[in-house]
């Protein structure tokens, strides 16, 4: 979880701080017991913090949230999900590419490693999408911008021209995850 940049934060507390002790809405007395101990416990403590909510979200104690911190971290828990399934597709795509673009030598010293990266990822990608299935319908998208990490990953690695592999994917995402995907001169053949 990201938690965002410990001075951005900072600056937005005290901002917020300043604000409720001079608002003529909070009464600063009902305040001090709630909203200065969350915010002030994240900065300090990230899992005391996350402790705090839970057992405030469980005991249903709405006074007791930091709501500003908590919907950040909702959120980021989303983000975090999808870079994941980017970051998963762009390991598959990226030893796929080198299992079919790799000098033979190259190929034939690393051909184990990079099989056994495939099906790790290949697994990694089916547990995520099958523990967030909303996210199915944007695979096609995370794909593309994953095939791109992939591509630049093997350019650089293998000290290729950007020739050497098409910009566009040879593969559709339901291919490279199929047990039965592109090797070897067949993405060429696409």
């Amino acid at each position: 979880m990201n938690k965002g940049s410990f001075r951005g934060r900072m600056t937005v507390q005290i901002q917020c701080q300043l604000w409720l002790r001079h608002s003529p809405f909070v009464d600063s007395d009902s305040m001090a017991s709630t909203t200065y101990r969350s915010p002030d416990l994240y900065e300090r403590d990230y899992y005391a913090w996350v402790q705090q909510q839970v057992r405030a979200l469980r005991e249903r104690r709405i006074e007791g949230l930091d709501w500003d911190n908590l919907a950040e971290e909702v959120a980021d828990l989303g983000k975090s999900e999808k870079r994941a399934l980017r970051s998963q597709l762009a390991r598959l795509v990226e030893h796929l590419l080198k299992i079919d673009v790799a000098p033979a030598r190259t190929r034939a010293q690393n051909l184990r490693g990079w099989q056994v990266s495939v099906r790790a990822a290949r697994r990694a990608i089916t547990e995520l999408l099958e523990e967030n299935p909303s996210l199915q319908p944007e695979l096609p998208q995370i794909y593309l911008r994953a095939y791109l990490d992939g591509r630049d990953e093997v350019l650089a690695s293998l000290k290729l021209p950007e020739s050497a592999i098409p910009e566009e994917p040879p593969w559709s995402a339901e291919q490279v995850l199929r047990d039965d995907s592109p090797t070897r001169n067949r993405a060429k053949a696409r």
